[in-house]
């Protein structure tokens, strides 16, 4: 089996093997150039390394006449032809035939409108300078009429028409000239007859009833509006009811006062209309927004408001009591609902004995100076302390007085009802409703809290992160469930542990060890081979798809996740086998 090599190596030292006898002109057998590089060669390619001739004979050929075999020692004629001729040269062993085109008389230069005669190869033979142009005919056309064919020694003749005349001056100069810009011009109007202006004719711009026209001398004319009377011959005068009235030319218009309303005519063009001092409303008064009346009014009926009302500040005096759940009430009326309800009076401070936030009012609920209070006053104790009535109170409770109490009267601890703020000590229970609310105290040992009552766990260091893929954790807890210490420590499970261990293993092996593709596309011969095992450290073997002989190249590891394969020739279309092993 031979060992197959994609591509060329490099000996460094000897080689030594055996070759197999000369069978035959097609034997391939193996050589050493100068260079070191095996090659592998045909008889005929080594007798051509060495330099040996053997030709015998060779034929020449032509594009015409009969081929012709050149023997040994034979020589060859290279003879030009028409218009050519050939030239043999020696410089020292090498003999060079130059074969040129003959040269004709033609002077070399350029040739204007040139007369030029050519042989039967394609060379100019005679070249000279000529004046004669080339045309022999050109097409005349207008805007209108049949367009014109003008062949050599044709006049062409430019004629004038209506308005148009035209000159000839000089030898390449005729001059059309326009002589009648102006023909005629229709002016016309939505009445009368149509006008022409003819050349030299004038046009004139008439002015009409209250109109004039003024010439600048320039060509503008000004129009101008004069004025005059109108042409309104009738307007319509119309009210809230009445049938419409007709006001004619010298009619008057007059805008008569109704009730509570009078006019005065003041100016020619102004006429006022006024809403009497003093109004009678016979019917109903509906405002859409605001009603302000500046004096004293009296409303003789009923009034409506269809919206809500503001008094601007004012009072409503006079108002009866109200009998109705929607009847309003007069102060009397809520004096007299409110009076023994209890009214919020203010804090108590408890260390001093006196009320606070009442002013002039301000003073004590016990002794022979008390202030006085109505049943269901309360103060709220805003400073702690036992002047109470010697009774200890905190901030928060609440002083209710049972029933009214005169000024100075030494009333007795019996008239008043306090209300402790404070809640009842917190219990358990085995449900959030069972639990009875309140009062609760922490351990030290777990908790700390703030002065305004903020509870916190106590921070016994043990933060962070423990355990891993790699590792297990280890924690130590306390009787309340704090975790007091935590370690990690490195998993060991024996293959016997896990179920389908080496399976697992092995597919992880497989997945993350080795590699295998096929390359070839019958064309490239450097291929890319990305194995992404991440290393340099891998071993790359090859076969070949067809006989499964191992076969050998140039392999670079490019990188950590490529190798890059090179051949000498093209590998056959997923001809090769790539197998790479990640070196672990």
């Amino acid at each position: 089996m031979a060992i197959r090599f994609l591509k060329a190596i490099t000996i460094d030292g000897s080689i030594t093997g055996t070759l197999a006898a000369d069978a035959d002109s097609t034997y391939t057998g193996i050589v050493v150039s100068e260079g070191g590089l095996l090659k592998t060669r045909t008889k005929t390619q080594i007798r051509s390394d060495i330099g040996a001739g053997t030709m015998t004979s060779w034929t020449l050929g032509a594009d015409s006449g009969t081929d012709d075999e050149i023997a040994n020692g034979q020589d060859v004629d290279i003879a030009g032809g028409t218009a050519l001729s050939s030239l043999i040269a020696t410089a020292g062993s090498k003999s060079t035939v130059t074969i040129n085109l003959d040269n004709t008389t033609v002077v070399a230069g350029s040739y204007t409108s040139a007369d030029i005669t050519v042989d039967a190869q394609g060379r100019i033979t005679a070249a000279s300078n000529s004046g004669g142009g080339t045309m022999t005919s050109w097409t005349l056309a207008g805007s209108s009429g049949t367009p014109q064919t003008i062949t050599d020694t044709n006049t062409v003749s430019f004629l004038q028409g209506n308005g148009i005349t035209t000159v000839a001056s000089a030898t390449d100069t005729l001059t059309i000239t326009n002589v009648k810009p102006f023909d005629s011009i229709t002016v016309a109007s939505t009445t009368g007859s149509n006008s022409t202006i003819v050349n030299s004719g004038t046009l004139t711009l008439a002015a009409g009833a209250n109109m004039t026209t003024t010439n600048n001398g320039n060509g503008t004319v000004t129009i101008a509006y004069t004025g005059g009377t109108g042409t309104m011959s009738s307007w319509t005068l119309s009210g809230d009811t009445g049938p419409n009235q007709s006001i004619t030319n010298t009619n008057t218009a007059e805008f008569a006062g109704g009730t509570n309303i009078n006019t005065v005519a003041s100016a020619t063009d102004t006429l006022t209309i006024n809403l009497d001092d003093s109004i009678s409303l016979a019917g109903s008064v509906s405002v859409g927004t605001t009603l302000g009346v500046t004096g004293a009014s009296t409303l003789t009926g009923g009034f409506s408001a269809g919206a809500q009302s503001s008094m601007g500040s004012n009072k409503i005096i006079n108002l009866a009591n109200g009998t109705g759940s929607n009847d309003a009430v007069n102060f009397g009326q809520l004096q007299s609902a409110v009076s023994g309800v209890g009214l919020f009076k203010g804090g108590y401070n408890a260390a001093t004995g006196l009320t606070t936030d009442l002013g002039a009012g301000n003073g004590s609920l016990d002794g022979a100076s008390n202030i006085p209070l109505d049943q269901g006053d309360f103060f709220v104790v805003t400073v702690a302390g036992n002047a109470f009535y010697t009774t200890d109170l905190e901030v928060g409770d609440l002083i209710f007085a049972n029933t009214a109490i005169a000024a100075n009267s030494t009333p007795p601890e019996s008239d008043y009802t306090t209300v402790i703020a404070d809640q009842n000590i917190a219990g358990v229970g085995s449900t959030d409703a069972g639990a009875q609310k309140g009062v609760a105290g922490f351990d030290s040992a777990s908790f700390t809290a703030t002065v305004n009552g903020y509870i916190q766990l106590i921070d016994n260091s043990t933060t962070g992160t423990v355990g891993s893929a790699s590792e297990t954790p280890t924690i130590t807890f306390d009787k309340f469930g704090v975790a007091t210490a935590a370690s990690e420590q490195a998993i060991a499970i024996t293959a016997s542990q896990v179920t389908d261990f080496c399976a697992a293993v092995s597919t992880c092996v497989d997945a993350n060890l080795t590699y295998a593709d096929n390359i070839g596309d019958n064309s490239a011969t450097t291929y890319v081979v990305n194995h992404a095992l991440n290393t340099r450290d891998v071993i790359i073997q090859m076969y070949d798809n067809s006989t499964y002989d191992t076969v050998y190249a140039e392999v670079i590891r490019t990188d950590a996740n490529n190798i890059t394969i090179t051949t000498t020739t093209a590998i056959a279309t997923n001809g090769v086998r790539v197998m790479v092993s990640k070196a672990v």
